[in-house]
């Protein structure tokens, strides 16, 4: 990969885990009233169970800036994290059939999260999962 792809990839794996940390410590610590456009006054059950995934987004995002550190970028993490964000938003799709129109953010949200998956996709266009051997016929015609 090249110095710019790997610049502009890591910037977006960092960024996209800030934002990821940054959201769940939101939601935590002001609550699901507060926080969930559209959610109303929620019980106490559902607000255990989004307080649970939203540790668990926590732990995303952090996962994300762990993909970011390294030196190349871990490109399979980074794959492997859009398809989970990619699948988040196939749940949104989901939601939309058996629920019903949500709040309109929800929907902005779901298109964040099937845009930034392609973008990864097209940072890492050829590059190969982090030990594996690349067998592809150089110019050449050896194998690399």
């Amino acid at each position: 990969m090249d110095d710019d792809r790997e610049r502009r990839l890591a910037i977006l794996c960092q960024l996209t885990g800030a934002t990821c940390v940054a959201i769940s410590a939101f939601h935590l610590a002001l609550g699901t009233n507060r926080t969930v456009l559209g959610a109303g006054d929620v019980t106490a059950s559902v607000d255990s169970h989004e307080r649970f995934v939203l540790t668990i987004f926590g732990g995303y995002g952090l996962a994300w800036l762990r993909a970011a550190r390294g030196r190349p970028v871990a490109v399979d993490e980074v794959r492997a994290l859009s398809a989970l964000m990619a699948a988040g938003g196939a749940s949104r799709l989901i939601s939309l059939a058996h629920r019903g129109r949500p709040h309109w953010f929800h929907l902005l949200l779901a298109g964040v999260e099937f845009a930034l998956p392609a973008a990864t996709i097209a940072l890492t266009h050829g590059e190969l999962p982090a030990g594996t051997r690349d067998v592809r016929p150089r110019e050449d015609g050896a194998i690399a």
